[in-house]
């Protein structure tokens, strides 16, 4: 659907498939208004397929304070609408805001990237899955383009719960799992939070679940359609129904 305010198109928005009729959902966008009356439009376009029904309408300050990073690096992402906004979404699906200021995966497969080439890098983020779900963190990620493809010429730090050992979490997706006994050692359950702290040098890359190492990969020979040397950050949201959150997003240059 598409979203107006005061006459200005802001674009698309993503509201996930509740699944049923008789069942609500909340969806939160961050909008900024001016002092006295707005009008704020949801339309639904011509490649609009799904019914929508709406109960009600709350306006709130936002009440998001912007997380600090820790020292020697810088937020990504810092719990606010602005700073989601210098992110960009290849659809389909994406990511929306949440009362306690994380962001949530909804519909997919798609890709949420922050637009700057990053080389040899520290990353850290906090995650969260409510069961059996999917996600990942891209890195050496082209410009996608608004083509969430992309993730094919990128290595992902895969979140998933089960899957093969090369597809859980903590593993370098398809390339190499995690050391299993270390990453379950470390992990949290479903409805927790846990940190990745990913380290990318000279090709390398090393993963860090919650302080602990549980993957070390040398990604120079790992593929010819992939390179490690440059590129993006993404998170991705893999399907409707898939339930992933994420906070805090920093990074330091090496």
């Amino acid at each position: 659907m598409s979203l107006d305010v005061n006459g200005e198109d802001l674009g698309q928005i993503a509201v996930e498939t509740t699944g049923t009729w008789q069942t609500w959902a909340d969806h939160v966008e961050q909008l900024d208004l001016e002092a006295g009356a707005n009008t704020i439009t949801v339309s639904a376009g011509e490649d609009d397929d799904r019914h929508v029904n709406w109960d009600h309408l709350r306006i709130q300050q936002e009440a998001c304070v912007p997380a600090e990073p820790d020292d020697g690096y810088r937020m990504l992402f810092d719990g606010t609408q602005e700073s989601l906004a210098a992110w960009e979404m290849a659809a389909p699906g994406g990511f929306i805001s949440q009362a306690d200021c994380t962001i949530r995966s909804v519909g997919g497969l798609g890709l949420l990237s922050y637009p700057e080439e990053f080389t040899d890098y520290r990353l850290k983020l906090d995650w969260k899955m409510g069961g059996d779900d999917n996600s990942g963190v891209h890195i050496g990620l082209p410009d996608p383009q608004g083509d969430p493809v992309a993730r094919n010429q990128a290595f992902e730090v895969q979140i998933d719960a089960t899957d093969v050992p090369e597809r859980t979490t903590g593993a370098i997706y398809s390339f190499q799992g995690a050391d299993i006994e270390a990453r379950d050692q470390a992990l949290n359950p479903p409805g927790q939070w846990n940190s990745y702290e990913i380290v990318v040098q000279d090709l390398r890359v090393q993963v860090y679940l919650n302080g602990m190492l549980i993957n070390d990969y040398d990604t120079e020979n790992a593929s010819p359609d992939r390179d490690l040397s440059s590129g993006r950050v993404g998170l991705q949201n893999h399907h409707t129904g898939s339930n992933v959150w994420f906070r805090d997003i920093q990074i330091m240059d090496l």
